[in-house]
């Protein structure tokens, strides 16, 4: 009789530990689908952070660039308004070279 009750507690010790390991493999089952997933969605939204950034880099850069362009179109316009006095340089030239 003893041996029966032996055995049938070996049989539910048994019945335990396969118990606890498959809750184990679902629990590590799980836990891999939900760090797959969250890698996922960390990935989606990793890739339109991105994109929203570099769409208002371009953006601001388009607008930077067309302002240094007029700036120069403008200092362009005011040097070719400027009134030249070709005597006066050519004065200025030969006493910076020469002394005279």
């Amino acid at each position: 009789m003893e041996k029966d009750i032996f055995g049938h507690l070996l049989d539910i010790e048994n019945s335990a530990a396969t118990l606890v390991f498959d809750a184990q493999v679902e629990a590590d089952k799980r836990l891999s689908a939900a760090g797959a997933d969250a890698e996922k969605e960390y990935k989606t939204e990793y890739e339109a952070l991105i994109a929203e950034l570099e769409e208002n880099f371009l953006k601001e850069k388009t607008a930077v660039d067309d302002g240094i362009k007029n700036e120069y179109e403008k200092f362009g316009e005011y040097l070719f308004a400027l009134k030249k006095d070709y005597k006066k340089f050519e004065d200025y030239l030969n006493s910076y070279f020469f002394g005279a």
